[in-house]
């Protein structure tokens, strides 16, 4: 009985050290830093093409990567990247929701520095604006250096204004002299 015991005491031990040999190593910073930045322009795009469908499917694929980061179990960051990941997963749930159900949608000042966002987008400016600056300040953490967001550059508008004809002088131009040719 008792060699029965060790056996299975053998057998539990080694059977949790081979799932502990298979999980795979996690992943670097350097590796969720390109994630995110793919996700976070792949946002900022549908979003500032007024795509609404495309936005809801980003948020829906870079919610759950931003749950890993936030977990320090599949990625080895630091703990200021996965606060970080946890505040825009936050965000980035409350988006999700908002975009389900139109009737809450929050009140939030957009950000100064970005424009505003189309059409039926245009309403969760604020938070979907929130959100790509939270990201940056993650991408930041994690890459050091951050890419511009790929939002549209505005038109600066030219004001048609007619230029004030020069006035001329009532009296000819006086002949230049002409220089006499060297030989």
């Amino acid at each position: 009985m008792t060699a029965l015991a060790v056996g299975s005491m053998l057998a539990v031990l080694s059977g949790g050290a081979a799932a502990a040999a298979s999980e795979p190593a996690p992943l670097g910073p350097r590796v969720a830093g390109e994630q995110v930045l793919q996700l976070r322009d792949e946002l900022t795009r549908a979003a500032y093409a007024g795509d609404v469908t495309a936005t809801g499917d980003t948020l829906g694929r870079l919610t759950p990567l931003l749950a890993d980061m936030s977990s320090g179990r599949r990625y080895a960051i630091a703990p200021e990247s996965r606060d970080g990941a946890t505040m825009a997963k936050g965000q980035a749930e409350e988006l999700t929701g908002t975009l389900a159900a139109p009737a809450t949608r929050a009140q939030v000042p957009p950000v100064p520095t970005l424009p505003p966002l189309p059409g039926a987008l245009a309403p969760v400016t604020g938070l979907l604006q929130g959100l790509l600056s939270t990201l940056s300040g993650l991408l930041a953490g994690l890459l050091g250096t951050v890419p511009a967001l790929p939002v549209p550059v505005p038109e600066v508008p030219v004001p048609d204004v007619p230029l004030p004809e020069a006035p001329l002088p009532d009296a000819p131009l006086p002949q230049a002299p002409v220089p006499a040719p060297v030989s």
